[in-house]
């Protein structure tokens, strides 16, 4: 009875743990890890022993590697010191956790960076086809690796369901975003979306709780279209950031974009983006020149980060640390009580090399349990 509850115990919380939710995450969470802990406690009180106890009864097994001088013990260890190997495999599970959480961090903000610094310079021009006039302003004092350029609607909230006045709809066409990818090299796997539907194109996040099983709509100009894909390829750079972007098929494009105010962006990739500055006052000499977005490929807005990873790894070897001392008193204390046992299995003939054999495998099998 216990081993099965241990594992449908296990076998929900993995499950709350590893289920697409809102902001009830959180409590999915600490519901998963009461129920991990205390199905690892019957795990190992009650089918670990009863694992054990199977395998014992297998001559085939038993009389295999000298499993005969040890498995026995093994089990009456397990049922003595199951509370303390669950502990162990506790801690185990925290340490994993914690490394997970630095290396999964430190992934994200990587790719965030990477995100941030696709362009080195993102021109807003007062018109579209002025791409070639920046670009030979930029190229006097700097070469240029890629460049791009996209025409975005934005919206007013007068026309759209959107809440947020400081973050307007902004509609962008498949076809844009198509030669975007093409002169960037950057991936391209979206497809066209219908009439009605769009394409969110978001940004990273270092954490989210937000559930995308769910499905969105957005009202524009009395109709409503569906989301039905998200993309975080970086295709706008530094300023995907900043507002709710949509592709939408090029039709739908040239309805909408005469609700609201053209932006035209003329993006830029140095090949040495540390010399950003340099082209800065030639860019803004341009008589179409209205803004610009400089990106400096050495600023460190997230370092907090790199700490956080170091903290998660300190963390991880602490309780590996722990881990490992609280195994190794307790097998070193139960050693005493083998010592002699042993001793007679010598004195009535067993060979050494045998016993040596079976006590290594007794205690692979007593560190590598909670470890498994």
């Amino acid at each position: 009875m216990k081993s099965i509850l241990g594992i449908v115990l296990l076998g929900v919380g993995f499950y709350l743990a590893t289920k697409d939710a809102g902001l009830e995450v959180v409590g999915n969470i600490l519901i998963a890890t009461v129920m991990v802990i205390v199905g690892i406690y019957m795990l190992f009180g009650g089918l670990v022993p009863f694992v054990f106890q199977t395998l014992a009864k297998n001559k085939k097994f038993l009389y295999k590697k000298e499993r005969n001088l040890w498995i026995n013990n093994m089990i009456f260890r397990m049922k003595k010191n199951y509370r303390t190997y669950a502990i162990v495999c506790v801690l185990m599970l925290c340490s994993v956790t914690a490394l997970g959480f630095g290396f999964a961090m430190k992934n994200r903000n990587d790719n965030i960076s990477h995100f941030e610094n696709i362009y080195t310079y993102q021109v807003l021009g007062s018109q579209k086809g002025i791409r070639d006039e920046f670009t030979s302003l930029i190229k006097k004092e700097n070469e240029i690796k890629y460049s791009s350029e996209v025409e975005v609607a934005v919206l007013p909230n007068e026309v759209t369901d959107n809440e947020y006045e400081n973050t307007p709809y902004a509609i962008l066409s498949y076809s844009q975003i198509k030669q975007i990818a093409k002169d960037t090299g950057l991936e391209f796997e979206l497809s066209e979306p219908k009439d009605d539907e769009y394409i969110k194109l978001g940004h990273l996040y270092l954490m989210s709780l937000t559930n995308d099983s769910i499905v969105n709509t957005s009202e524009i100009n009395n109709k409503v279209y569906t989301e039905i894909e998200e993309s975080s390829v970086p295709y706008l750079g530094y300023l995907q950031e900043d507002m709710e972007y949509m592709i939408v098929n090029d039709t739908v494009f040239d309805e909408l974009h005469e609700l609201g105010q053209s932006m035209y962006l003329y993006n830029y990739k140095l090949a040495q983006p540390k010399h950003f500055e340099l082209s800065v006052d030639d860019i803004q000499t341009s008589p179409h020149y209205l803004g610009l977005v400089k990106i400096d490929p050495e600023r460190n807005e997230n370092a907090w980060i790199n700490i956080m990873f170091s903290v998660s790894f300190f963390v991880f070897m602490v309780f590996v640390l722990a881990s490992g001392s609280i195994l190794f008193m307790k097998i070193y204390n139960d050693a005493f009580e083998e010592k002699e046992r042993y001793q007679v299995l010598s004195k009535i003939g067993i060979d050494r090399k045998v016993l040596n054999k079976a006590i290594a495998n007794e205690l692979k099998v007593a560190y590598l349990l909670p470890l498994i």
